[in-house]
């Protein structure tokens, strides 16, 4: 009797043993993000005073960021690319699926009077 708790025993502590392993191998295929560590991130939306930006300006990566207080709490961000702001405001997104097209339109409002070929677009991003 002895021997067979023993046993027992041995094989509850294997099986305790291994038990994180069984749940992180279940959790990696279920939901793979869950266990990997994640840098906070966010998209920021930059609105300049009116008529201070005249053209479109450089913001290097590594840039420091800060966001506005909430509840005596300022979390702090630094952009991980460079990235260009422009004088133009994305006034509506509208979206259409067809059979054969689709479509994604952006209407955007430049706050100065500049061409398109001005802003140089090319540089834009764009988070939908």
């Amino acid at each position: 009797l002895e021997g067979f708790a023993f046993l027992t025993g041995s094989l509850r502590a294997k099986i305790e043993d291994e038990f994180p392993e069984l749940t992180h191998g279940l959790l990696n295929m279920l939901w793979p993000n869950y266990l990997r560590p994640v840098p906070s991130m966010t998209i920021v939306q930059f609105t300049p005073v009116a008529g201070a930006l005249a053209q479109p300006a450089f913001l290097g990566r590594g840039c420091a960021l800060d966001s506005i207080v909430q509840d005596e709490t300022v979390c702090h961000f630094q952009t991980c690319h460079d990235l260009w702001i422009f004088p133009a405001t994305l006034e509506n997104v509208s979206a259409y699926s067809g059979t054969d097209v689709s479509a994604i339109t952006l209407e955007l409002t430049s706050q100065v009077p500049m061409t398109l070929e001005q802003l140089d677009l090319s540089k834009l991003r764009f988070y939908l």
